[in-house]
């Protein structure tokens, strides 16, 4: 598991996380935009959870609002205090025979 910024007071009025082919823009840690979004997977006050290309994305926080949601164009914008960003690479899938094999 990756964590991109556990704790995003390090950026007091924006940050912008660029991933393999996705982006993420954060304003004052209340309004997030993330552009590569595949599907979403859902959403609640206190959490966000999006597939993208290969990984996951958990965006933790409080009263979060999904504002925009273009799934043709993979993005979100999302109003609320957002905390934390957990980023997972999806592990590749093998056959359970392949296993032994080397």
């Amino acid at each position: 598991m990756n964590i991109i910024k556990e704790l995003l007071h390090a950026y007091s009025a924006w940050g912008v996380f660029f991933m393999e082919k996705e982006a993420i823009y954060i304003l004052d840690r209340s309004k997030i935009e993330i552009l590569g979004i595949k599907s979403v997977i859902g959403f609640d006050e206190e959490g966000i959870y999006l597939i993208l290309e290969d990984e996951t994305l958990t965006v933790g926080g409080e009263n979060l609002h999904v504002e925009v949601l273009e799934l043709e164009e993979g993005r979100m914008v999302a109003t609320g205090r957002i905390i934390s960003l957990i980023y997972e690479k999806k592990k590749a899938r093998t056959r359970f025979l392949d296993r032994f094999r080397r």
